[in-house]
């Protein structure tokens, strides 16, 4: 390595986007990346004045004030001696890019390249619950005494830079080679430094060359026992004493299709009807489920997920030998081959991809003109399926529903079915297609569409296609040109799935195009009837969007070819037989509905509502002037008497700093801990409430209260108001055309599904409920007729 001098930096600001916001403090040292004992040659650290009072939010975060930036200079005066401090030495830094964004917006020059030891860390350091600098920083056991303080995260950047190296250089021998070999075609900014690491001269055993094939898996437990006549259990016993799972016979007993309303110990019902159901079985469960339980499930049993959802070695043998590769193609890569070697099941979402990296996956995934049986991972999962019960997710079962004889048992069916619209639907991103310039101007066509159509609703930004549109010059425009371009590139023989995809939307989108009303309430409108749109997301990156109606026709054709469908959910019955779901999927009235209560008595979620919290603390939340405050006061009640972890769903971000601010002040001399979404990744605030074992109190939104993974650690929840889907939701948007009062007939069911949800969210991986309640504080629930109907589902 020719240069052994870098810059790290880090700035802290007062906000994120570097065209509004202002740098309030600069760090950065100069270290030797040989010297390991005393790398630091030089330090460079100063408050900047911003000219403007700092959010409340920023303050809390960083602990800088107002007062620490009132005698600093402004960035202009700094700018040289930023620029004499940086010169043209390479700069580290964690997620580098926001850094260098504010340092350009601010005229300040940087000649050296940039070193990312996020993206670093992820590739080197595969499957850490979070990337964050605190939580790599605790890992490897950095030093970090302030976070979120520019000079200490600068520090702490480079001590982790110089770790990644290290452990770099440890990678297997063929593994490295094949990095350096692949860097030789890419211009990415850690190309240079990653050629200049030697590997490390450990004693290992030879190996053979790294080749894109799955490396053969070492014997499993299972099969190593049964090779001795070892008897082992289906999986290891850890049932909850308080669920009488013996219950489950009935629905194994009944041959007939059922409904069974049940509590949500999903992991013991798997484990208990896996142990009862026949091979010719399959048990339907959510791919977050699938993912938690993969490990658990024995080896005997056919674990099967999405044919997409698995790497093709062909598909990504032939990506790795692309002439050149863009910063993000060389950085997933890497990450492949880093997980290729030490994967069992082949499943993507074991890596962790970022932003743009995860552009990739549909060029080395399963795809439609891929025979999933002739690849080694998914054949390996299918194989099992011939003689044995199955574990499917819901995609699985979606996308192979003609292969579906056996019975089939599905939990969970609210997800299975957002799972089953989506998969019915067409998600179209524009923004990973090839840049040329002929795409470009049809892109343009197209973002004229968009812009001059666009829907009058402050809740979305999409233009919902029309007859009028389609009848329009500009979507002929749109459509001449992607025909010319496609028709071009299948002269050349060159393939663009994508560009096909765009191309049947435009020329197929009359047909089955929703008519402008429906004539029967309730009534779903016809089942080849969809709605399109063009749409713009936050970071004005553009999708297509086709979605249907109505679900039934799907569901239809997984129905007709089981011998049986049981269906197990939390949230079948809102007190109406079964009704709204047997309408939404198309299941006949007279299908039985049965509930089985799995818990003891003694061993009950305690539920509270508004009507239980006394009337002088309530009052003010019906006035919407008074309503953030009288919450507060209210929360303050419930920290101070409660005790253990406690989580607040709060559903705004505004809603959300808000409380983040106020209660962290209130509690800021007390031993409880407040940890806010705000602050990091949803890993990340995990990591903080594990460890504040005693009273931590952790605000989060209702979606992210959903992807969160240990309902184990929380206590008591606060539920703030009810969960109803946003209006601008695909799902809704698309399925309430089939309703004359969609607010009434669909999103009131579904909110009342969506809510039975979080409030049993504790019970899915507590092993003991006991002590564990809910409370929910929406106002509505006494001051709208609708509330009756919720208090009636509680």
């Amino acid at each position: 390595m020719a240069n052994t001098t870098f810059i790290s930096l880090d700035l802290e600001t007062n906000g994120i986007d570097s065209s509004k916001n202002k740098i309030i403090e600069f760090g950065a040292v100069k270290f030797d990346f040989k010297n390991k004992e005393n790398p630091i040659t030089e330090k460079l650290n100063f408050f900047v004045n911003p000219g403007a009072p700092l959010p409340q939010i920023i303050t809390h975060i960083t602990g800088i004030k107002d007062a620490d930036l009132e005698n600093a200079e402004s960035i202009e005066s700094k700018i040289k001696e930023i620029e004499n401090f940086i010169g043209d030495l390479p700069i580290v830094g964690h997620n580098i890019q926001f850094d260098i964004s504010f340092l350009k917006t601010n005229g300040i020059k940087t000649g050296g390249k940039f070193y990312d030891t996020f993206v670093l860390s992820s590739i080197v350091l595969p499957n850490l619950p979070s990337y964050s600098l605190e939580i790599l920083s605790a890992e490897l056991n950095l030093q970090h005494k302030e976070k979120h303080r520019a000079l200490d995260d600068s520090i702490a950047a480079m001590e982790l830079f110089i770790k990644l190296a290290e452990k770099f250089q440890t990678l297997e021998k063929e593994i490295f080679e094949k990095i350096h070999s692949l860097l030789e075609r890419t211009n990415w900014p850690l190309k240079d430094f990653l050629l200049g690491l030697k590997h490390a001269k450990t004693a290992r055993p030879k190996k053979k060359k790294l080749e894109l094939q799955i490396p053969k898996p070492e014997k499993s437990r299972r099969i190593k026992a049964l090779k001795n006549q070892i008897a082992l259990p289906l999986f290891e016993e850890t049932t909850n004493p308080e669920i009488n799972l013996e219950q489950l016979n009935i629905i194994l007993e009944n041959k007939k299709n059922l409904l069974v309303e049940i509590d949500p110990y999903y992991k013991q019902i798997i484990k208990y009807l896996s142990k009862k159901i026949d091979a010719a079985s399959y048990i339907s469960i959510s791919s977050r489920l699938f993912r938690e339980i993969e490990k658990e499930i024995p080896d005997n049993f056919a674990k099967l997920e999405s044919p997409k959802k698995y790497v093709s070695i062909k598909r990504l043998k032939e990506f790795s030998e692309k002439h050149f590769f863009e910063d993000y193609e060389i950085s997933a890569l890497i990450k492949y081959l880093v997980w290729i070697k030490a994967t069992k099941t082949g499943l993507l979402d074991e890596v962790f991809l970022l932003n743009e990296e995860k552009s990739t996956f549909q060029f080395i995934n399963i795809n439609d003109e891929i025979d999933p049986t002739q690849e080694l991972f998914f054949k390996k999962a299918l194989e099992k399926d011939k003689n044995n019960p199955s574990i499917c997710s819901h995609s699985y079962i979606i996308e192979n529903k003609s292969e579906i004889k056996g019975d089939l048992i599905i939990l969970d069916i609210d997800h299975f079915i957002k799972n089953l619209h989506y998969e019915n639907s067409l998600h179209l991103s524009l923004n990973h297609l090839p840049k040329t310039d002929e795409i470009s101007m049809t892109m343009g066509l197209i973002g004229i569409i968009f812009e001059k159509y666009k829907d009058e609703n402050e809740y979305t930004n999409r233009s919902t296609i029309t007859e009028e549109i389609i009848s329009s010059r500009d979507w002929q425009n749109a459509k001449n040109s992607i025909e010319k371009l496609t028709h071009r590139l299948s002269e050349s023989e060159e393939k663009n799935d994508q560009l096909k995809i765009l191309q049947d939307f435009f020329s197929k989108q009359p047909e089955g195009l929703l008519a402008s009303s429906v004539s029967e309430a309730n009534s779903a409108p016809e089942t080849d009837t969809h709605i399109s749109f063009i749409e713009q997301d936050q970071n004005k990156n553009m999708y297509i969007v086709k979605a249907p109606t109505s679900i039934k026709s799907a569901f239809e054709k997984i129905y007709k070819n089981c011998g049986s469908i049981k269906i197990l959910s939390e949230c079948l019955n809102i007190n109406d037989n079964g009704n709204f779901i047997k309408n939404l999927l198309g299941i006949p009235r007279d299908t039985e509905v049965k509930k089985l209560a799995l818990e003891s008595d003694k061993n009950k979620l305690e539920i509270k509502t508004i009507q239980n919290i006394p009337r002088e603390l309530t009052q003010n939340l019906e006035r919407k002037e008074y309503e953030k405050t009288a919450l507060l006061n209210i929360l303050k009640t419930f920290i101070d008497d409660k005790k253990g972890h406690m989580a607040i769903t709060l559903n705004s971000h505004q809603q959300l700093e808000y409380f983040t601010l106020n209660l962290q002040e209130i509690f800021k001399d007390s031993e409880t801990k407040i940890i806010s979404q705000m602050t990091g990744s949803l890993n990340k605030v995990t990591e903080q409430l594990k460890q504040n074992p005693e009273n931590g109190v952790l605000l989060i939104t209702p979606k992210s209260w959903e992807k969160f993974n240990r309902y184990d650690l929380i206590d008591t929840l606060i539920i703030t108001k009810i969960p109803f889907y946003p209006p601008s939701e695909t799902f809704i948007c698309a399925l309430e055309q089939g309703y004359q009062n969609p607010f009434m007939e669909l999103q009131i069911p579904l909110a009342i599904i969506a809510l039975k949800r979080m409030m049993n969210s504790l019970k899915i991986t507590a092993q003991n409920i006991q002590g564990k309640g809910v409370i929910i504080l929406d106002p509505r629930l006494i001051t709208k007729d609708y509330g009756k109907i919720f208090l009636g589902n509680i």
